[in-house]
């Protein structure tokens, strides 16, 4: 299983089961049967719905083998969506962003990371600057596995 979908996996797992959890599916745009190549052209708002007790939870997860996430891998008009989302009552939209090579995983709720982005001459989010100003979501390696605190999720919205 790649880092990814493993990263996604153990996201869902971790879950708590009084919370409802939706993961958005992919649609497979082309597929070459020659070579098992498949490619993913995906219009989804983002990759999970989570709702809390009070909170609907847009979030689209990312991971990353390097120290910094390029901003080309959020599309555009994913972020137009959720930013609008975002301002509806109780629904927060927030970027989980897995740096997978340092075991560190970030929550970045949309206002602040699209206030970043358009004040910015960098084109990526850095490990550092997650670390200077967003929240990490502490996780537990369980024997292959991470099981991640997500008693973030509960913060209230702004």
């Amino acid at each position: 299983m790649n880092s990814w979908k493993k990263f996604e996996k153990n996201f869902k797992d971790s879950v708590p089961k009084e919370f409802f959890c939706y993961r958005l599916r992919d649609s497979a745009s082309t597929y070459y049967w020659w070579n098992d190549s498949l490619s993913f052209s995906t219009s989804n708002i983002c990759d999970f719905i989570v709702f809390t007790w009070n909170v609907l939870w847009l979030l689209e997860l990312k991971t990353t083998k390097g120290k910094s996430l390029p901003f080309g891998n959020i599309k555009s008009g994913q972020l137009k969506w959720l930013n609008d989302a975002n301002y509806h009552n109780n629904v927060q939209w927030a970027l989980l962003i897995n740096y997978s090579i340092l075991n560190l995983t970030y929550l970045i709720k949309i206002d602040d990371f699209i206030k970043f982005k358009d004040t910015t001459d960098r084109k990526s989010v850095s490990i550092a600057r997650c670390q200077e100003n967003w929240i990490e979501v502490i996780w537990i390696l369980k024997r292959v596995n991470y099981k991640y605190d997500l008693s973030i999720l509960n913060i209230k919205p702004c």
